[in-house]
């Protein structure tokens, strides 16, 4: 049985407990987005025996996955902002892993569609209650370097999807690969439900709207009385369109523009992406906790010089003629891309009461699933089929990024947006 915190201001859980706790989540996070990630490794292969176009990789990679991701988002946090946070997040690892390895079983489309759906379903259990439970187990003074330690092993999922994913699939074929990828999740669910214990809800400054908190009137509230809170959820979510997209398509541009087979492409990806991805989350979350000192404002300003270098560096990683400039300007781009996860996180956790955390975090990844996991890699493979259509070739993928990479400073709207809100809002210097 979890044993909760006794009062919000007691801590009967000892540092190294918590740190555990850290971990742990950090492990489940890895399992999210390697299982997320494996997929794009998979894409020529999958392409050419189920003879696909680029716009149906797209849907496969993108919509079928985050349709029910996003709508089950929010009633599965307003469920979790009421009830054992813990159970959700190991009962959600666990249908995502079996689901991941259904995917190994699909014949055509229309099955392996149905397989990503219910990988969306399960991963909607994920980071809301996860997010939630890290804001009443870490003090506020780290809590941008946990949630920061949380996203890098997202980063580090990514690193096992694109490397592993890629020796995989040379070895086994995406079919095998699928099937091998879903076992570490369910291991991963039952240590969940045997060691993570439940804390009690914390005390926030943040006054909670009127009414029930189950009602879709309290997620109106919630989103129109806090300007910034919604300009941050909207720089996150443009971000992610720009970012799903890059994500899900590099490893095909890099095996069409540079030759490189499946688990090279794996290999120099994930290295370069992953390792870049877990050193910005980890410092950005050092940053944050330095910039929170100053005021949002200061953290806002951060952000925007972070969109600003990752859409350059990913542009150029694009339009660069050599593989090994390419891959540089890679390593950059992803750096900076992920140094404002870890204060952004944190951020939204600051805007919100206690009793709306986990509901908080599901409406960001409503808005990240529909336009990042969904709309982007749409994007890129909808305007992929048309440059090649056109007559572009093999390049008609690199100009379908270009374009991607020019709406990289999208979110630079909102975060200026989100400072100027700054004035009418309670939250100017909260540190929660």
């Amino acid at each position: 049985m979890s044993r909760p915190l006794t009062s919000p201001d007691e801590e009967p859980y000892s540092k190294a407990y918590l740190w555990y706790v850290v971990g742990l989540l950090a492990l489940v996070n890895a399992v999210n987005l390697m299982d997320r990630l494996v997929f794009s490794v998979m894409m020529p292969a999958i392409k050419a025996e189920l003879q696909l176009s680029d716009t149906q990789l797209g849907l496969l990679s993108g919509f079928a996955f985050a349709a029910l991701y996003a709508t089950l988002g929010i009633p599965i946090a307003a469920y979790a902002d009421r009830s054992v946070r813990r159970n959700i997040v190991g009962a959600a690892l666990i249908i995502w892993s079996a689901m991941t390895a259904l995917c190994g079983l699909a014949q055509n489309l229309l099955h392996l569609t149905l397989a990503r759906v219910g990988v969306g379903i399960g991963e909607a259990g994920c980071l809301p209650p996860s997010h939630s439970m890290i804001t009443d187990f870490i003090p506020a003074e780290w809590r941008s370097r946990a949630l920061g330690i949380i996203t890098a092993g997202g980063s580090l999922g990514s690193i096992a999807g694109l490397i592993v994913g890629g020796w995989l699939v040379a070895a086994l074929g995406w079919r095998g690969t699928f099937l091998a990828m879903g076992v570490p999740g369910v291991l991963l669910g039952v240590i969940v439900f045997l060691t993570l214990r439940e804390p009690a809800r914390t005390r926030n400054p943040a006054p909670a709207p009127a009414g029930r908190e189950g009602d879709p009137a309290t997620i109106i509230e919630l989103i129109r009385a806090r300007p910034v809170y919604l300009q941050l959820v909207l720089a996150i979510a443009t971000s992610s369109f720009f970012g799903y997209g890059m994500q899900q398509w590099l490893p095909s541009f890099y095996m069409r523009s540079y030759g490189l087979t499946i688990a090279q492409v794996g290999l120099l990806f994930g290295l370069v992406s992953g390792t870049a991805s877990i050193l910005g989350t980890i410092a950005g979350g050092y940053v944050g906790d330095r910039l929170y000192r100053r005021g949002v404002g200061a953290v806002l300003l951060y952000g925007i010089a972070c969109t600003v270098l990752t859409a350059l560096l990913k542009l150029a990683t694009v339009v660069s003629t050599t593989q090994a400039a390419s891959l540089a300007f890679n390593f950059g781009g992803s750096l900076f891309s992920s140094a404002f996860l870890g204060p952004a996180f944190a951020l939204v956790q600051i805007l919100v009461p206690p009793g709306l955390r986990a509901r908080a975090v599901a409406v960001l990844t409503f808005f990240v699933s529909l336009l990042g996991t969904g709309a982007g890699p749409l994007f890129v493979g909808v305007l992929s089929d048309v440059y090649a259509s056109a007559g572009v070739g093999k390049e008609a993928l690199r100009t379908a990024l270009t374009w991607c990479c020019l709406l990289g400073i999208w979110p630079i709207v909102h975060l200026w947006l989100a400072r100027k809100a700054l004035g009418s809002a309670t939250y100017r210097n909260a540190l929660a």
